[in-house]
């Protein structure tokens, strides 16, 4: 929920932080840059941090990789593509 918001609303909101929330919206046009900070545990069942649909998950949703939703953001908002430590 917390992508969509950042797509729909990015100008309005300062930064987004979804946990175990996967970037599965087609069409993203926030309008200016969004902060990210994601949360995703590598052992969880429900939404699979590699993706697809985990064996506990509640729904038939195909989860995006969180590899996938970390570099849609990081293309979107123009971060360099390798982090600075």
């Amino acid at each position: 929920m917390s992508n969509r918001l950042a797509c729909e609303l990015g100008n309005q909101i300062a930064a987004n932080a979804p946990v175990a929330g996967t970037q599965n919206i087609d069409a993203c046009q926030p309008g200016q840059p969004v902060s990210v900070i994601h949360f995703h545990g590598t052992a969880d069942t429900h939404a699979p941090y590699d993706g697809g649909v985990g064996p506990k998950s509640l729904t038939t949703l195909n989860h995006t990789p969180v590899k996938d939703s970390i570099a849609f953001w990081v293309n979107q908002d123009g971060c360099p593509a390798h982090p600075a430590t």
